[in-house]
């Protein structure tokens, strides 16, 4: 958990992939592999081994395909208005967005507001008299 929470505080990348995994059918992934089933941590997943069988799913689904739309990036809170600030009209020019740390924390989503915060605190490194640098 400690290193999970030190990866979230450098930032992460949503990564969005389809693909058979002619190797070991995806059963790393969501079911088992290579161990005995009813040991502790080897099932990983409800699905039966052969399941996901590149031939198999190959014939079952000829034409699978994924469309991702409405996709966007950016800093923290740049990306969706939920927070009820308005969102910069261009990036801004330091590592701080919204340029200080008042701006950051405004452009802050409640559903994330802590860990949003937190960054902002990061990244706009306030100086003694309160001036963010």
């Amino acid at each position: 958990m400690k290193q999970m929470g030190e990866a979230l505080d450098r930032g992460m990348v949503l990564v969005i992939s389809m693909w058979d995994d002619i190797a070991v059918s995806m059963n790393w992934l969501d079911s088992y592999m290579d161990c005995d089933p009813s040991e502790p941590g080897c099932t990983r997943g409800p699905c039966d081994p052969a399941d996901g069988l590149p031939d198999t799913l190959r014939e079952a689904h000829p034409d699978s395909a994924y469309t991702m739309t409405n996709l966007k990036w950016g800093d923290i809170g740049t990306t969706a208005g939920s927070s009820g600030a308005p969102l910069p009209t261009s990036a801004p020019t330091s590592e701080c967005p919204g340029g200080n740390l008042n701006a950051c924390i405004d452009l802050c989503p409640a559903s994330i507001f802590a860990p949003c915060a937190g960054s902002c605190s990061r990244r706009c490194h306030v100086g003694p008299q309160g001036v963010s640098v």
